[in-house]
């Protein structure tokens, strides 16, 4: 039944060629606007498997800002004079800042001693921060005499120098009772060999100055990560070839995420243009016709075509490693061309061709469309994805083969080998 419904299809649309024509050109177009509509996301985190553990995960990074850090070095040469470092490092914080100054925010290249940020968490949470070890040091701390002791030695240090860098630590605490937990700070920083020395962080033994920022766009936007990274390419061959006693080096989560989005753009180009050479190339010594060739790739196409349009108005958000990957669904979609054609070339009949190859055809890509579209209920966003694109493509690519292709063969003659 099914074969004389798809014979009636497309032989009404044979003899009607400007409606077939009107109908596949108003497709592709429909198409080609859900394309536009896609936003391709390439985080590697897509293809992390989904649940309470992993959003937990995302939560704590996103709390600490972690994806958003962007972390600066200059080295620093031997004997070199502290002052022309100074200058240099604040050149460099407003180059940076007017070359990228569009996409990061909050650029610090000198700190004090003591921020306050550090103060606060470790005041707040000094209950939490404190052992047994500190309660002789407490009780000390808390008889009258010392206390006298400490306001009065308070008093004085404000009224130094030192005061910029103490004052918000010996206000909130002036007896002293965070001071075993700072030193136990300081203890862990000298692992990294880091001091502060006019306000720069001096990192490796004083061999290198550290300058921090965020990046001001969401995580995930592709389209900033990559400029951000464009930029800064730029501005680092820029600066070190400007100064190369004072060589500049960044990391930061955005310029991973920027060099995976250009290594699975690159890859996927890759993989479907030597894809689609090896296999026109193949097409044409078995058929020895280049009309023929193209058209048993047609079917693939459009199913590629149509699964992106679709995804564009059902799912715009959709991973990259997933369009990667359909280079895997470009065989099995021309597998039903190439049975089409083949058989077209020996029975000489559109007609008859469909009777006796549909059955078994539908058959055989339904049970391929749904094993990958049971995909869809992965935990993982990267396979849902997949699954999707899979089930459209190959659907898609089936339905044109059964009545696009016949339809094509017609208009344009392709001869048999009767």
């Amino acid at each position: 039944m099914i074969s004389k419904f798809l014979t009636k299809v497309t032989s009404y649309l044979s003899e009607n060629k400007a409606l077939f024509i009107i109908l596949l050109t108003g497709s592709v177009i429909f198409l080609i606007n859900g394309i536009l509509k896609i936003d391709v996301s390439e985080s590697i985190f897509d293809t992390l498997p989904k649940g309470s553990s992993f959003t937990t995960f995302q939560k704590l990074i996103a709390d600490a800002k972690l994806d958003s850090k962007v972390v600066f070095s200059i080295d620093v040469p031997e004997n070199g004079d502290v002052d022309e470092l100074y200058e240099r490092v604040t050149n460099f914080e407003e180059r940076l800042s007017a070359n990228a100054g569009s996409y990061l925010t909050n650029i610090q290249a000198f700190r004090e001693n003591v921020q306050p940020e550090v103060v606060d968490f470790i005041l707040t949470n000094l209950p939490l921060l404190t052992d047994t070890l500190h309660y002789a040091y407490f009780e000390q701390r808390t008889h009258f005499d010392s206390i006298r002791k400490s306001v009065s030695d308070v008093r004085q240090r404000l009224k130094t120098p030192e005061a910029t860098w103490i004052k918000d630590l010996v206000l909130k605490d002036p007896i002293g009772l965070s001071y075993p937990v700072f030193k136990e700070l300081a203890t862990g920083m000298n692992t990294l060999n880091s001091h502060i020395e006019n306000d720069m962080l001096l990192i490796n033994q004083g061999k290198q100055v550290l300058i921090t920022a965020q990046t001001n766009f969401l995580p995930g936007d592709s389209r900033a990560e990559t400029a951000l990274f464009d930029s800064l390419e730029v501005f680092q061959a820029n600066w070190n070839a400007l100064y190369p006693e004072h060589q500049m080096h960044y990391f930061g989560g955005f310029a991973l995420a920027a060099g995976n989005a250009q290594h699975i753009k690159m890859d996927s180009f890759r993989t479907l243009a030597m894809a689609l050479v090896l296999i026109l190339g193949l097409l044409w010594l078995y058929y020895r016709n280049l009309k023929t060739s193209l058209i048993i790739l047609l079917p693939a196409a459009f199913g590629g075509l149509f699964a992106v349009g679709i995804l564009g108005y059902i799912k715009p958000d959709i991973s990259g490693i997933s369009l990667a990957t359909g280079a895997v669904l470009l065989g099995i979609a021309l597998d039903y061309s190439i049975h089409f054609v083949s058989h077209f070339k020996h029975t000489g009949s559109v007609s008859r061709t469909i009777q006796d190859i549909a059955k078994p055809l539908i058959t055989g890509s339904l049970t391929t469309i749904l094993a990958y579209s049971a995909l869809i209920f992965a935990n993982s966003e990267l396979l849902n994805d997949f699954g999707i694109f899979a089930g459209l493509a190959l659907s898609s690519a089936l339905v044109f083969t059964l009545i696009g292709l016949p339809v094509i063969i017609s208009l344009l003659g392709i001869q048999t080998d009767q």
